[in-house]
């Protein structure tokens, strides 16, 4: 040996507050000043997307010119057409073909399915076990360490899982083996491990460069490794400080949540220290808050440091709520385009507050896209296949059949046939209001036929042969296969949607996961129930980001933080600096519990907390660095990041942005007028002239809720689905006492089942209700049987009336009305709810049934004619241990007291100029509700 010292490795460094890849492209443009030189370097980046903002880096630095760029890779992205797979222009190994992450996911839902409640619940563990199975691979974990694996007091789920990843982990290769494919994972390792010994034995040509690696799995870090040490290899990572102390550095390998402890594992399995690193590019432009935010990171174990003053170009803004908190984003941004060749960039996690963001700019026309892209579930054609999936669940109940037909998707082939369309669904849905009609399509044909016949023939055509279809899996098993489903899915949604289903990047994103789930040999294999389409689509939609093509702005951006990471702007916004959003909280692994990976020297959760604090510390090299935090969401009081609070300990309260605070001021000042109570007073002639007796008491109480019924028009339409509440169950009992005074039938039990067939057989209805309509019902029976015993020899139900008083015409319908021999008649009027109270019908604020009186005795009935009413009564029916009883007879009422309140309340309101206020009498307005909102009951209430 001649005692000369090994090669120094090619490590370099770029330090906090500099630039990243515009630092790299100048670096490698100064280092290979021949263009074809530059041209045969190899350089490797973490992500595609660091690949494609070096591009856009370089493209930059060469302001316009021509320029042949480097071989670019990722190295995350291996397969076999990929130039670092064969780059020593020798074959690398044999391997089988990667297997599809949808196939993969699918298989392990399918071998998961037994353990499992469902395929929806198998696919979602599924997608987490494909994770878990990525990471063991990655760190070289063999299945019999989990087999040895025993830890002590673990929770008897824990152990469960643990048993079932051991099981899945010792069968997964032979599964992969019969499918002839490859785990994608365990595929690039051995890449990495053929490629990393080919490069010992036979260095490549041409210069290799890796750049970018904040972290890596120990395969990574072992390529990376005999890239430092090629002839003209080099490994430039971000951050990384050489002169830091040993101390720290120790410090730093212990907190995983540290912004280097990435980077000190991937040194660790490197084999070298920052001692190794020479730094690549000059200092950051403002170092003093470089030291000063990386300072606030320290370990918790390190001294404490002093607090100082707050760094200069670091600014907090706290909104009130996430609407004015993405208004002052805006603002921020549309102040940075008033500098020339000046960029903004916000980051965020939240889509809501992008999304806001985005609108906001709408206000000076700027179009901003978000580059992180949106979930696919949240996108229209995403949105219209899992509501037509929901109707499928629910067997095309009322609510989310029409949240099908009224998708702007549906019938839009033309905007005259999508005008046409919509006036049949707004048809339907007239028909479908009130209690639900029996589940399936005959129910709502059945319904449509008995409500609006002339709507069936749309119906059918348009509608029911393509829903018919989407039934089709069902008709010989209730578990059809995933791939029968969503074939029948998709044919479906384009019968009701057309091409416009398929078209632009949703579309086309949406037919891709469709064709892929429809032509997945695993999709044919796994069957799925009914109600467990929904799930098992929004999971798979919600896990594919659908991103713009283009970015409409060429100075401002919205990127997620892997979008961000190694970017690069002059204002740098990091948005919704609350916990749980910066950072993002470890998701709860169902496989492995902290102390499995903590026993199989896995990195810990927490190490993602340390990598978005090294994005934090990254965005020094903006210029200027903007946080915002809205103090409170949609879910109450927020908390503020860890980062924020870290740097509000070290630096005291942080700067404010006082000319955005000055801007949201203006833009939040209340405009709002107070209005006065409403007070409609049109001219007696315009008044009417007709009022029906149940809206006597409306009018007395609440004259404005009479004002928009009788003047207006307006009428509130029975809900959707609508339960069956005490107003259903009450006109089902009317119904069936009308029947029985009329018919008098001998079988009770088929009169009343007859009528509770009509609310589509709600088995909650024939268990707990119907015992009690047979007691209502019987008990009625014998009242009648014995007034009949006691005189009262005949019985009407529900009589029309109508007469004229005082100028007025009046309308009603009497329950009943019994006459006895002697002409002597009793009105009765039936309550299936609470009883009237005797002081109120005293006093004369219930005025039905003495109005029904006054019409019967001025011969308001052809059926009825003469007689004096004696009784006026309210039946009260609970069809509980007392299941019925009387109220209110024999109550006195002065017939003349009465008639002259009537007058003058006919007087002030149909025939003078009083105004219709909302609730003159609120105690008994209260059961007047359905204009409250028209009447702006809570401005001045």
């Amino acid at each position: 040996m001649d005692g000369s010292e090994p090669p120094r490795p090619g490590l370099f460094a770029i330090p906090f507050g500099v630039p990243f890849l515009p630092a790299l492209a100048a670096h490698l443009a100064a280092r290979f000043p021949d263009p074809l030189a530059l041209a045969r370097a190899h350089v490797l980046l973490p992500s595609n997307r660091a690949r494609r903002a070096l591009v856009e880096a370089f493209l930059e630095a060469a302001h316009g010119r021509a320029l042949l760029l480097p071989r670019l890779s990722a190295i995350g992205q291996i397969d076999e057409d990929d130039a670092l797979g064969r780059f020593a222009d020798e074959d690398g190994p044999e391997l089988p073909p990667p297997i599809p992450p949808l196939a993969r996911r699918l298989a392990l839902a399918r071998f998961l399915l037994p353990a499992c409640d469902g395929a929806a619940v198998a696919d979602r563990l599924a997608r987490d076990l494909a994770r878990v199975l990525d990471t063991l691979e990655a760190h070289g974990i063999a299945p019999d360490r989990l087999a040895d694996l025993a830890l002590p007091d673990m929770a008897a789920h824990r152990e469960r899982g643990l048993r079932i990843l051991e099981a899945v982990t010792r069968h997964w290769p032979e599964l992969l083996a019969a499918r002839g494919a490859t785990d994608p994972v365990a595929r690039r390792e051995r890449l990495l491990a053929s490629l990393a010994a080919r490069w010992a034995e036979a260095p490549p040509p041409a210069p290799v460069i890796a750049a970018g690696f904040a972290s890596a799995p120990p395969s990574v870090a072992r390529l990376l490794a005999r890239i430092a040490r090629l002839p003209g290899g080099a490994v430039i990572l971000p951050g990384l400080d050489p002169g830091i102390a040993p101390d720290l550095w120790e410090a730093i390998g212990a907190a995983p949540t540290h912004p280097l402890h990435g980077l000190h594992r991937l040194l660790s399995d490197m084999g070298l220290t920052p001692a190794d690193a020479r730094p690549l590019a000059g200092g950051p432009t403002q170092p003093d808050r470089v030291a000063a935010m990386a300072a606030a990171f320290r370990p918790a174990a390190s001294p404490a440091i002093p607090r100082v003053a707050p760094p200069p170009g670091l600014v907090l803004l706290e909104a009130a709520g996430p609407d004015e908190e993405a208004l002052a984003i805006a603002l921020a941004m549309r102040r940075a385009l008033e500098t020339p060749g000046r960029t903004a960039a916000l980051v965020t996690r939240s889509r809501a507050l992008a999304a806001r963001v985005v609108a906001a700019l709408g206000r000076w026309g700027l179009e901003v896209d978000d580059s992180a892209g949106q979930p696919l579930a949240l996108r229209p054609p995403g949105v219209f296949l899992l509501a037509l999936a929901d109707a499928l669940a629910a067997r095309f109940r009322p609510i989310p059949l029409l949240g099908v037909l009224k998708h702007p998707l549906a019938g839009a082939l033309s905007p005259e046939a999508r005008a046409a369309w919509l006036g049949h669904v707004r048809a339907l849905d007239l028909a479908l209001r009130g209690p639900a009609p029996a589940p399936g399509l005959t129910g709502i044909s059945a319904r449509i036929g008995a409500r609006d016949p002339g709507l069936l023939p749309w119906w059918e055509t348009k509608v029911e042969a393509p829903l018919a279809g989407l039934e089709r899996p069902f008709r010989e098993t209730d578990r059809p296969t995933l791939a029968a489903l969503v074939r029948a899915l998709a044919d479906c949604a384009e019968a009701l949607a057309g091409d416009r289903l398929w078209g632009g990047a949703d579309g086309r994103a949406l037919g891709e996961v469709l064709g892929a789930v429809a032509a997945e040999p695993e999709a044919a294999r796994l069957a799925v129930a009914r109600e467990e389409l929904v799930p098992f689509l929004l999971g798979h939609l919600r896990d594919t980001a659908v991103r713009p093509p283009w970015r409409r702005h060429p100075r401002l951006m919205i990127l997620g933080p892997l979008e961000a990471r190694l970017q690069h702007a002059d204002l740098l916004i990091l948005g919704d600096m609350n916990e749980g959003s910066w950072p993002a909280l470890p998701a709860p692994d169902p496989w492995m519990a902290p102390a499995v990976r903590n026993a199989l020297g896995l990195p810990p959760a927490e190490a993602q907390i340390g990598l978005e604090a090294h994005d934090i510390l990254s965005a020094t090299a903006a210029p200027t660095i903007l946080l915002t935090r809205a103090r409170r969401d949609a879910g109450g009081p927020t908390v503020p990041s860890r980062f924020l609070l870290r740097l509000e300990a070290a630096f005291g309260t942080l700067p404010r942005d006082a000319e955005l605070e000055a801007a949201l001021a203006l833009d939040g000042q209340e405009r709002t007028t107070p209005l006065p109570r409403p007070a409609p007073a049109p001219p007696p002639s315009e008044r009417p002239r007709a009022i029906r007796v149940t809206e006597a008491d409306m009018l007395a109480a609440d004259p404005f809720s009479f004002y928009a019924r009788r003047m207006l028009g307006l009428t509130e339409l029975d809900p959707l689905e609508q339960p069956v509440d005490a107003i259903v169950r009450g006109t089902v009992v009317h119904r069936i006492l009308e029947r029985l005074v009329k018919e008098r039938p001998a079988d009770l039990e088929a009169l009343i089942a007859a009528e509770l067939a009509a609310l589509a057989g709600d088995p909650a209805l024939d268990i707990l209700w119907r015992p009690r309509v047979a007691r209502m019902v019987d008990w009625v029976a014998r009242q009648l049987a014995a007034r009949r015993a006691d005189g009262w020899v005949h019985a009407f139900a529900e009589v029309k009336l109508e007469a004229r008083w005082g100028g007025i015409t009046i309308q009603g319908k009497a329950d009943r009305i019994d006459r006895d021999a002697g002409g002597r008649l009793a009105i009765i009027d039936y309550k299936t709810g609470s009883a009237p109270k005797k002081k109120a019908f005293v006093e004369g604020h219930l005025r039905q049934l003495p109005l029904l009186r006054l019409l019967v005795e001025a011969g308001g009935s052809p059926e009825i004619r003469g007689g004096t009413v004696e009784l006026l009564e309210y039946w009260k029916l609970s069809g509980g241990d007392t299941p019925g009883k009387v109220v209110g007879q024999g109550w006195p009422a002065d017939r003349r007291a009465f008639e002259a309140a009537l007058s003058d309340l006919f007087g002030r309101y149909l025939f003078g100029t009083a105004p219709f206020w909302p609730k003159v009498s609120p105690v008994f307005a209260k059961q007047y509700r359905s204009f409250d909102q028209l009447a702006r009951i809570e401005e001045w209430l």
